[in-house]
């Protein structure tokens, strides 16, 4: 399944699993807690899933080191361009529960799908670089003003890890 179909795919399921849960999340806040890594990796799980292939080989960008390591059995990590977690899970929760997405926007599978397409880039770096991004307290937070900047590699920028896209390009940050 292409990355398209595969977008699609995961916000029609995280729609629905989404609003299924809400109501049990409303009346029991220990379901929720219970759920939590559940619905952290389910996102991802899927996009795996239905990608197929090897998770850390079928990404759209890799680090510099890990594109020159990808068949050497160097471990290499799976890892979000923009974290997942804060950036789409959370609002995504938030607005299932309110309605709406911060921005005025409703709830709704094709506002997930909009901000999926917004979000949603994998790249492949190493277990070395992972723990960079740690070291700089980036492994899951954006630096300040990346939005403003319109670059979703600030974090990558930020920590001095090159990366090229699926081809091998080198991509300009």
């Amino acid at each position: 399944m292409n990355s398209d179909e595969a977008l699609k795919t995961m916000a029609k399921a995280y729609y629905e699993l989404l609003t299924t849960l809400q109501p049990a999340f409303d009346d029991n806040e220990n379901i929720k807690i219970g759920l939590r890594e559940g619905l952290t990796k389910f996102l991802s799980n899927l996009y795996i899933n239905l990608r197929g292939e090897n998770d850390k080989y079928n990404t759209d960008y890799f680090s510099e080191e890990a594109w020159n390591h990808k068949d050497d059995g160097t471990p290499l990590v799976f890892e979000h361009i923009i974290p997942k977690t804060d950036y789409i899970q959370k609002p995504c929760e938030a607005a299932c529960k309110n309605g709406k997405f911060a921005d005025g926007t409703p709830f709704s599978e094709e506002a997930i799908l909009k901000l999926l397409q917004e979000r949603w880039q994998i790249a492949t770096i190493t277990e070395d670089e992972d723990c960079e991004l740690t070291k700089r307290g980036l492994n899951r937070k954006m630096p300040k003003g990346w939005e403003k900047e319109n670059s979703p590699f600030s974090r990558y920028k930020a920590a001095n890890i090159p990366l090229v896209d699926s081809n091998g390009n080198k991509i300009n940050f």
